[in-house]
């Protein structure tokens, strides 16, 4: 039988009856249908450890475990990838948060740009930023992460544009950088930032500010590739040159 693997903040000791989560408690007795005596693998997000619990008492609404050991998971990238991609119709940004979870992304921040048509009002976008991580958590479980990525609240894109790193990458069509070249030129880059627009792509006037900014603009291969797939290219691309592929 497959052990589940689980993020609960809680979890931090061994040997200590821990009552878990009334969500968390459903989740593991109604959902998954565990039973007292089945083991279970958390993590908290916090200490890089990987719990291997058993539980003690299989209550939907109180569940108790007991964390028996516990190890180092040492999977993290190498790099620091902060991903800002622009919102887009549909689930889109869903697929994003979840593969780039797997792609070992530390950060992702929505942003705001000329060709976006997304109007929330400030209660909607905290819920949809709630909902957002919790898919990151989700695909953080699943990929045997034991640190999950930061999704920020949604950011304009000049404000992202000034924040500082190693490499400032912004994905664009007509661009004629190779990334190759830029192997070359930044051999020891750690922390990227990555520029993704929306279905309409970025305007002219975008590119130019990102520029200003000391974004690289680069282009991936002579297709253009959609919102949603273009960043996943180029982290699969930086985790080969860079990270840990």
């Amino acid at each position: 039988m497959r052990i589940s693997r689980l993020y609960c903040q809680s979890i931090n000791t061994i040997d200590t009856e821990i009552t878990l989560p009334g969500e968390l408690s459903h989740y593991l007795i109604r959902v998954l249908r565990l039973k007292k005596g089945h083991n279970v693998i958390f993590f908290n997000n916090e200490d890089g450890l990987e719990y291997f619990a058993e539980i003690i008492t299989a209550d939907p609404k109180a569940a108790v475990i007991v964390a028996k050991t516990s190890q180092v998971k040492q999977n993290e990238s190498n790099i620091d990838i902060h991903l800002f991609q622009a919102l887009s119709k549909g689930d889109k940004l869903e697929l994003v948060i979840q593969k780039a979870t797997e792609l070992g992304v530390k950060s992702i921040t929505p942003i705001l740009s000329t060709h976006v048509d997304y109007k929330l009002t400030a209660e909607k976008q905290e819920k949809k930023q709630f909902h957002w991580q919790k898919i990151a958590i989700s695909a953080a479980e699943q990929s045997g992460r034991v640190f999950v990525p930061k999704v920020h609240q949604i950011a304009l894109l000049d404000q992202a544009l000034a924040e500082n790193c190693d490499l400032k990458l912004i994905l664009h069509p007509k661009a004629h950088t190779n990334i190759k070249t830029l192997k070359q030129q930044y051999p020891n880059a750690r922390r990227f930032h990555i520029f993704i627009g929306p279905e309409g792509g970025l305007s002219q006037k975008e590119v130019d500010a990102a520029l200003n900014h000391h974004a690289i603009d680069l282009q991936l291969g002579a297709r253009i590739l959609r919102t949603e797939t273009a960043p996943l290219a180029i982290c699969a691309i930086l985790q080969t040159l860079w990270g840990d592929f």
